[in-house]
């Protein structure tokens, strides 16, 4: 529970430091955490208003999650990933978000099985191989990281696979 208690208070800061934010209309692909062209701690400020009005939306949870990593929470991002695998065990996409929660804690060991889950479920490696080829990265597999941001690319999150593939 300690976790979520910290949650609260990230979540209640983010929400008072967004809150004269005007949002604009959605424009498509703005990032992997938000349809409308704001910051992520703005998009974060906002599921968390939607997540009090609804706790089990699956589709906001994954998007708070990946919001929280966009601002540097992985605790936080954790812990949505958490409550939208109990909604949905089911889904790859809370998956593959706790596999990018490790990477982000520095823990690329601790991430590969979650990718693999994911794929599992369905995911292929366009949706989760930027996460995944860092964790390559961080493990010395250059030639695999290479290849999961390659694949990558045609994915959701292809402007950071091309900058870690530049790298």
């Amino acid at each position: 529970m300690r976790g979520f208690t910290h949650l609260g208070r990230v979540c209640a800061l983010v929400a008072i430091a967004a809150g004269g934010l005007t949002v604009a209309a959605p424009v498509a692909a703005q990032g992997s955490y938000s349809p409308y062209n704001e910051t992520a701690t703005a998009a974060l400020a906002r599921y968390v208003r939607d997540l009090s009005s609804n706790p089990q939306d699956f589709t906001t949870l994954v998007a708070a999650g990946r919001a929280a990593l966009e601002v540097g929470d992985a605790q936080a991002a954790a812990g949505f990933f958490a409550r939208a695998d109990e909604v949905n065990p089911k889904s790859w996409q809370p998956q593959a978000g706790m596999g990018a929660v490790f990477v982000a804690n520095g823990e690329p060991h601790a991430a590969l099985p979650y990718f693999t889950r994911a794929q599992q479920l369905g995911a292929t490696v366009a949706n989760f191989g930027a996460d995944r080829g860092l964790a390559y990265d961080l493990l010395g597999r250059q030639a695999d990281a290479q290849a999961d941001y390659r694949t990558a690319l045609n994915g959701p999150d292809h402007e950071s696979a091309r900058a870690r593939l530049a790298l």
